[in-house]
């Protein structure tokens, strides 16, 4: 079991969301085991079968897809937020994505079999689980939403404003990717901005 020192930040964003009692800590910390990445290492690889869910407690990874020898960045994602191939994971099928760290970083992982058994011993992680199920879905609809609605400009914007570190954090190829540009037209951009 890990202790709550190491799970802090998993459970106060939990708790941003619902109650968690002492028995819900202890399951919780339970189903968590800590994973340390090197910059480059991957999470999960385009193609395998995917087993684990993660909270990234320190550094970005990046959820990405090879079509065609072409790499397209689809999420980037930092502190206090989860990470996993979700039809992968949840489906028990091949990942369609890749998930790899751009920095050093730290995640909690658990497993389903994890999971199920976290969802048998608190409600509240299940309630917090649909909400993130559903705050995913948004996230994957607002995406495609911006990619088809917003030009290059109001993306960046929305990345600058949302998660401002990530411009720093995440070198300028992979944002272009993720913005749907190329690292030049992003150069271009970001001086006229």
């Amino acid at each position: 079991m890990l202790s709550e020192n190491v799970t802090q930040p998993l459970l106060s964003y939990i708790r941003r969301y619902v109650e968690l009692s002492q028995e819900d800590v202890d399951a919780i910390n339970s189903a968590y085991q800590t994973r340390p990445f090197k910059k480059g290492d991957f999470f999960i690889h385009q193609g395998d079968h995917i087993d684990e869910v993660a909270f990234v407690i320190e550094g970005v990874m990046r959820v990405y897809r090879t079509d065609k020898g072409k790499e397209v960045t689809l999420f980037l994602r930092d502190e206090n937020s989860f990470v996993t191939s979700v039809t992968g994971y949840s489906t028990h099928r091949l990942s369609p994505y890749s998930v790899q760290a751009l920095e050093d970083s730290t995640l909690l992982v658990m497993t389903s079999e994890d999971r199920a058994t976290l969802f048998e011993e608190s409600q509240a992680y299940q309630r917090f689980s649909m909400m993130m199920l559903e705050r995913t879905v948004q996230d994957m609809e607002g995406r495609i939403d911006s990619q088809i609605a917003d030009n290059a400009a109001d993306r960046y914007l929305r990345l600058l404003q949302d998660h401002p570190s990530l411009i720093q954090r995440v070198p300028q190829y992979h944002l272009a990717s993720y913005l749907g540009v190329t690292p030049e037209s992003l150069s271009r951009l970001r001086k006229y901005l």
